[in-house]
């Protein structure tokens, strides 16, 4: 397996002192905010659940109505499959251009491995996670990394006795997602990029820590090894309360929890002076480096210069939602949060005057021959000398109010989140059957207005994920990339965004299936009665009867008919629109070309040996053709 080549800062005590100071520093300072924003998204992932904030309710009565509206996950759920939808509906969602001409014919090996990619590493997988954290979190972080997938594969030797190999299933980069709430960022930036450094939380039980310490060439092992304890993050809390577990199991391996920080640090390095005689002196070099570091014991477990091409930081931020002079976007989840607060309080209330409405209190006069703690339920027979001494009494009244609210709040959520019942493929509950196929098309037409200003974010991020993951691939696979037993790819030198351009291929959300292969009828039936107009027109052009005007007439039609063809077809989702829609000039100079080659023994489509191409009579400026028409 390749290995990324790294230089270890090496350090005296005191300077590693200086260091573990501002690391310690800015980690300390930035962790208290990120707190608040570890359980303002553990209560995004609550409200996803549609766990109630208490197990029981204990107003306006004890065991009351409880229930939350999931409008949350709804929407989250729908925005997911859209999203999906629109990246791996396309055949290659990786569109590739080469800017340099001396590399052109690099740019079908280049798609063919993106596609090798997005199968092999599991990136089509990992494009789940994302989207979801999207939605839900308002963004997500992909950071492309090395590996090498190994597994134990079973077979027999001559013998017929049982023996064991390894074999490696996938060596190359993967995409690793790690959670919003294990990201840590300074406090008072607003643009990713020009962060001095960031952090991601990494846990490990005290087995992993061990078998990987050799690999990552961690240092003090045994030391944190003594740090071990149960998580009491904000979101593994609520994840236990989601699964209605009160707390951890005492047979669990509790983590370690180290942070990874990439950034630009005060690295204090000794120098000699300019005059040997005197004594070194102190200097001071920011550098680019990836420190690991466990908090609780001070420890650097591992540092190192940052060792990519550029120095850049391997982790990209993608935001489904960017909010103006802020560093966090905003996702549908907190979107769509304030509605199902208040639809859920409306739901619970229409259920609770129903209760009240429905289930009466019996009053009994002392006269009775019922027990005092004797129960009264539908259905039960009460036998008493003085019936006019027991009476029902009725709380409240059911009111039709609460019911039209909660239909005003789903509008509300509908139009903040831009999911709509169409999105979700019902009817809308105001227009209901009534609306027209076209109609509907249009609304969902205006409505993904709102989705692809998310999507175009998404995609200039994931752009930039993919030059990253090239650039992993030039530093660590310089040889190329195999991609099948006779194919092996091999990328640009140099910066990969001055030669190659990427851009990421989005499906139309716009049509379903039905109204698309309607769509596709009417341009099938346009290009039927061109190629019929093409056809009539050609049989006149070689007509020798015909008189020259009137062919000239005809071809200067039919190119401008192809140009009205042409951009009716490139509104539709198609290739190779020039072969579609043929130039009539051209298909004359082929069928020409190929009908001189015939005559004269010569292939089909080539002119005879020593005979320059012909010149047909019908184009502009040949034998026998009329002045172009004005």
């Amino acid at each position: 397996m390749p290995e990324l080549a790294t230089t270890k800062i090496e350090l005296t005590e005191e300077q590693e002192k200086a260091l573990e100071e501002q690391v310690f520093t800015v980690l300390n300072t930035a962790l208290p905010a990120h707190r608040e924003r570890e359980e303002w998204l553990a209560k995004l992932q609550t409200a996803y659940k549609a766990v109630p904030e208490v197990a029981k309710k204990e107003y306006p009565w004890e065991g009351c109505s409880n229930v939350v509206v999931p409008l949350v996950s709804v929407v989250v759920d729908a925005i997911v499959a859209r999203l999906m939808k629109s990246v791996f509906a396309v055949k290659s969602p990786i569109e590739i251009e080469i800017k340099s001409k001396t590399s052109e014919w690099q740019e079908k090996d280049i798609r063919d491995w993106a596609e090798f990619f997005l199968t092999t590493s599991g990136a089509r997988d990992k494009m789940r996670s994302i989207f979801f954290d999207l939605a839900k979190d308002g963004e997500a972080y992909i950071k492309p990394m090395w590996v090498s997938q190994k597994r134990t594969h079973h077979g027999y030797d001559a013998a017929g006795v049982i023996v064991q190999t390894e074999v490696v299933d996938y060596e190359g980069p993967v995409w690793y997602s790690p959670s919003p709430s294990d990201v840590i960022t300074p406090t008072g930036f607003d643009d990713w990029d020009s962060l001095p450094w960031w952090a991601m939380r990494l846990r490990y039980t005290t087995g992993e820590l061990k078998r990987i310490a050799d690999a990552q060439q961690y240092e003090h092992v045994e030391e944190i090894r003594q740090h071990a304890a149960p998580r009491k993050d904000p979101r593994d809390t609520n994840a236990l309360a989601a699964q209605h577990k009160e707390g951890e199991a005492a047979h669990v391996d509790w983590p370690i929890t180290l942070y990874e920080v990439w950034g630009n640090f005060e690295i204090p390095n000794s120098a000699p002076a300019s005059d040997p005689a005197d004594a070194p002196l102190e200097v001071k070099e920011f550098a680019e480096v990836i420190l690991t570091y466990h908090l609780e014991s001070r420890k650097f477990v591992k540092k190192v210069y940052n060792p990519f091409f550029g120095r850049v930081r391997f982790m990209k931020r993608i935001p489904y939602l960017v909010q103006a002079h802020e560093l966090h976007g905003v996702g549908a989840a907190e979107q769509a949060l304030s509605g199902q607060i208040e639809a859920s309080t409306i739901h619970n209330q229409v259920i609770d005057a129903a209760t009240a409405a429905n289930g009466g209190i019996t009053v009994i006069g002392p006269e009775t021959n019922m027990g005092n703690r004797e129960t009264v339920h539908p259905g039960k027979v009460i036998r008493d000398p003085n019936p006019d001494k027991i009476r029902i009494l009725h709380l409240a009244e059911a009111s039709p109010t609460l019911t039209n609210m909660i239909d005003s709040v789903i509008r509300m959520t509908e139009t903040r989140t831009g999911v709509s019942a169409y999105h979700l493929g019902m009817e809308s509950s105001i227009v209901g059957s009534q609306a027209t196929a076209t109609g509907t098309t249009a609304l969902i037409n205006e409505g993904n207005n709102r989705f692809w200003v998310s999507i175009d974010d998404m995609r200039d991020a994931l752009v930039e994920v993919l030059y990253l993951t090239i650039q992993l691939v030039q530093q660590m696979q310089p040889e190329g990339v195999k991609i099948s037993d006779d194919r092996t790819v091999v990328f640009p030198k140099g910066d990969v965004r001055t030669a190659i351009g990427l851009k990421l291929n989005m499906a139309s959300e716009s049509l379903n299936r039905d109204v698309e292969l309607q769509n596709m009828q009417v341009l099938m039936a346009v290009l039927n009665e061109y190629y019929m107009r093409l056809m009539n027109a050609s049989a006149m052009i070689f007509n020798p009867q015909m008189p020259e005007e009137q062919k000239q007439v005809a071809i200067q039609i039919m190119t401008s008919a192809q140009d009205i063809v042409k951009r009716f077809v490139e509104r539709f989702p198609v290739e190779n629109v020039e072969t579609i829609v043929p130039n009539i000039l051209t298909v004359l100079q082929k069928a020409q070309g190929q009908q001189n080659g015939a005559q004269s023994g010569a292939p089909m489509g080539q002119p005879p040996a020593g005979m320059s191409p012909p010149t047909p009579p019908f184009a502009p400026g040949g034998a026998g053709a009329m002045p172009p028409v004005a």
